[in-house]
Parts: C-alpha cells; sequence; structure tokens
C-alpha cells in the first residue's frame, strides 16, 4: 500500500470508528451502571445523613443549602456515567432524566422551605413541607429503579 493510499484510508477508519462508539460500542453494561449509580448514591445518602439535625432554623437553612449541593453533586455524577445500550439503556437515561428533574424541584422546595423558616410563617411552612413530600413519591423514578435493580436514590 502506497503512502498516498494509507492516508486517504485514514478518513475512513476514523468514520467508522466514530461510527462504533456513536453506536453505543463503549457504553457501560448493565451490572456496571448498576453498580456505579449505587455507590453515587449511596454515598449521597450518606453525606445526606451525616449533615445530622438542625437545632435552630439557623441551622435548618444550611442544611437545607448543603442537602441541596449534595444532590446537585449525585445528579452531575448521575448524568456523568456511561448508560447500558438497548432497552436498558433507555432506562437507565430516563431514570438519570427524571432524578434531574426531580433535583431541581427538591432545589425550588428547598428554597421555598428556607424562605418559609426565615419568614416563621406556620401555613407557608406546612406548603413547602408537603411539596417535598410530594417529590418523594414518583412512580415512574420507582419504577425504573425496580426495572434497573436500583434503591430508588436519595
Amino acid at each position: 500500500m502506497t503512502i498516498l493510499a494509507r492516508l486517504l484510508a485514514v478518513p475512513s477508519m476514523i468514520a467508522v470508528a466514530t461510527v462504533a462508539v456513536a453506536c453505543g460500542g463503549g457504553g457501560a453494561s448493565p451490572e456496571e451502571f448498576r453498580e456505579q449509580a449505587t455507590e453515587i448514591c449511596t454515598e449521597g445518602e450518606r453525606a445526606v445523613a451525616e449533615l445530622g439535625e438542625p437545632s435552630s432554623p439557623e441551622q435548618a437553612g444550611e442544611l437545607l443549602d448543603r442537602t441541596d449541593e449534595t444532590l446537585q453533586g449525585v445528579q452531575e455524577r448521575l448524568e456523568d456515567l456511561d448508560t447500558p445500550g438497548g432497552e436498558e439503556g433507555e432506562q437507565a437515561e430516563r431514570y438519570v432524566e427524571l432524578f434531574g428533574e426531580q433535583t431541581e424541584q427538591a432545589s425550588g422546595a428547598f428554597d421555598e422551605l428556607g424562605e418559609a423558616l426565615e419568614s416563621e410563617d406556620p401555613q407557608r411552612l406546612q406548603q413547602a413541607t408537603m411539596e417535598l413530600q410530594q417529590l418523594e413519591q414518583n412512580e415512574e423514578i420507582e419504577q425504573l429503579a425496580g426495572e434497573l435493580q436500583l434503591e430508588a436514590c436519595m
């Protein structure tokens, strides 16, 4: 093969490699995704548990901020995971998408709860608390977690 022929073959090899990667040639196995997602969620849950219980409204506000930061970190790490190919990959991607949506909603609810604590308005505090509790009850994310054999994250 001449040097010119070799040089002309390089773009073809790059195109083949690009198609292979784009079609899922480098994705994680379902087991790898499960192990990594479980580790991320366990670390996040542990970090939130270690924050402890607030003893004052000021500490509660700080706790909410740190919990929100932890959730954001878990979300970013889940988004960075390689997902498996096929149906399990679609389920994993949807799970991560829903977790992100739930994290955004929780962030807003944390802000509202923090403001309610500052205002010392019991009705506003009750409403913000109910909003957070409703976030915990997402049937689709629980169903996907079951199908992916994951514990629900956070």
